[in-house]
Order: structure tokens, then sequence, then C-alpha cells
């Protein structure tokens, strides 16, 4: 008596015998028409230097380490805004803790931030302030200045580029 298959092998079998050999298919054409510096403007790819972007249905879908993680714009202007607004609370306080005269913008940008990291680390080196970490070890508060900038700085400069990605045609990538 034969059993019917059950929906992962029907499911497997389409994977298996439709999605991968067509895409293996697919990729051998970019890769060639991309050696050929031909690429097809119907494919719809793009080739930059590091990563490969695809459209499909207004999403981009970008390629980079084997690493895929989905990225809201929406979600993506809310933390940055959250976090300029707890930078403009915060930073008073860790300009004063780290004993530096620095004029506090009203609207704080990455261009700012760099500023002030780089007049931390000059503070840093004419102190010779060793940058300490481990257990059992307290942090200047010139040191935990610099983290908390360099931390900031990061973030803010991921939120542009996520933002960049998505240009003003998308609302997400992956």
């Amino acid at each position: 008596m034969l059993r019917s298959p059950n929906r992962n092998q029907i499911v497997g079998n389409f994977m298996r015998n439709g999605v991968y050999a067509r895409a293996a298919n697919l990729v051998a054409v970019l890769v060639l028409h991309r050696a050929a510096d031909e690429v097809p403007v119907q494919c719809g790819f793009q080739f930059p230097r590091e990563t490969v972007r695809g459209y499909i249905d207004g999403t981009k879908i970008e390629a980079n380490a084997n690493r895929y993680s989905f990225v809201w714009r929406k979600s993506t202007e809310k933390a940055r805004a959250k976090l300029l607004a707890k930078i403009v609370s915060e930073l008073p306080g860790v300009v004063a803790s780290s004993g530096i005269k620095w004029h506090i913008p009203e609207s704080v940008e990455i261009r700012h931030l760099k500023e002030l990291r780089k007049k931390l680390c000059e503070k840093r080196e004419t102190e010779g302030v060793v940058l300490i970490r481990g257990k059992g070890h307290h942090k200047t508060a010139l040191q935990k200045a610099l983290e908390k900038v360099s931390e900031w700085l990061g973030k803010l400069k991921q939120y542009a580029r996520d933002l960049h990605i998505c240009g003003d045609r998308t609302q997400s990538y992956i």
C-alpha cells in the first residue's frame, strides 16, 4: 500500500527540484554576465563591490557575510530619534564629567560626536590615561565618556547606513 506524501515532503521536493535548481541557474547567468560586465537590466540586481542587492516587492535584499536581518525604515527612524533625544539629555553630563571644554550644539550630528571623540582622545593622550578592562578595575570618568561617545557614534552610523540602504523607494531591507 502506497502512502501519499505528507506536506513537508511536498514542500521539500518543490524546493529541491524547483527553486534550488532555478536559483543555481540564475546565479550562474548573473555571474557570467558580471564577469563580462553585462548584467541584464531586467534582472533588477546591482553588484557593488562588497554586497549584492536585489529588489523584490519593494524590499531590498542585501547579502553580506551570510548575515541576514530584516530592517524596517520606521523602526530605524524611531530608534534614531530616541537615541538623539538620549544623547541630548546625557551629553552635558558626559562633557562635564570628562573635564573638557566643548560647546554642546542644539542638534547633535555625527560630525559633532566625531569632534567630541577626537577631543576626548587628545585629552586621554595628553594626560597619559591608560584604558582599563576586566574585573576588579575601575574606569576613569574620561574612559567612560570616551566609550559612551564611541557607542553613540557607532549606533548613529549604523542608523544612517540603514536609512541610506532603504533609500527613498523602499520601506525595509533584509
